[in-house]
């Protein structure tokens, strides 16, 4: 390549610069001449960027736990969804009824290997994937826990349990029903 003299030219087929020698010919029909591709460049790298970046915030998540209270749920029917100190997403279960039923809808309802609490406590618990957690907040301490646990998808996609769904506190009696919509 005529005694180690190269040039750097932008491959449009590859995206990104390709070294080759000094006598290849660009689109032009001259040798040796450049082309005003610093906006193309430009433009490959902002798109490689925001494709990194996007996977990075939020390809990470479709491998995660991945759990959503469904906003257009009554007040008194939607849980509050927030991360352990370790990282496992804890579920403060909505307050149960007179039965004892705590109805809980969300849009999504996945739980990865790590698994996932729901927590039936309205004080201070330890549990055994997340270690001590704070008391749920909708709970009153002055009243007994939930003794079923109802957690209603109201979503068309399935929800995908792959880890284990501990309850923190109270001993009760989890459902998880996905919507059923009449055809």
């Amino acid at each position: 390549m005529n005694k180690h003299c190269y040039r750097l030219i932008f491959s449009r087929t590859h995206g990104e610069l390709r070294v080759v020698s000094e006598l290849a010919k660009s689109c032009s029909t001259e040798s040796g001449q450049t082309r005003g591709t610093h906006s193309n460049r430009l433009w490959v790298t902002l798109r490689k960027t925001s494709l990194l970046l996007w996977l990075a915030l939020w390809g990470s998540s479709a491998l995660a736990s991945n759990i959503i209270a469904d906003n257009n749920a009554p007040n008194n029917q939607r849980p509050e969804v927030i991360n352990t100190q370790n990282g496992l997403p804890q579920v403060n279960i909505a307050a149960p009824n007179e039965s004892g039923l705590s109805h809980n809808q969300y849009k999504q309802f996945d739980v990865d290997n790590r698994g996932a609490i729901l927590n039936n406590s309205a004080v201070m618990t330890n549990t055994q994937t997340a270690g001590i957690i704070q008391g749920n907040p909708n709970l009153d301490p002055n009243k007994a826990p939930a003794r079923v646990i109802l957690n209603e998808i109201n979503s068309n996609n399935p929800s995908q349990i792959k880890g284990f769904l501990e309850v923190a506190g109270g001993k009760a009696q989890v459902v998880v029903a996905p919507l059923m919509q009449d055809e």
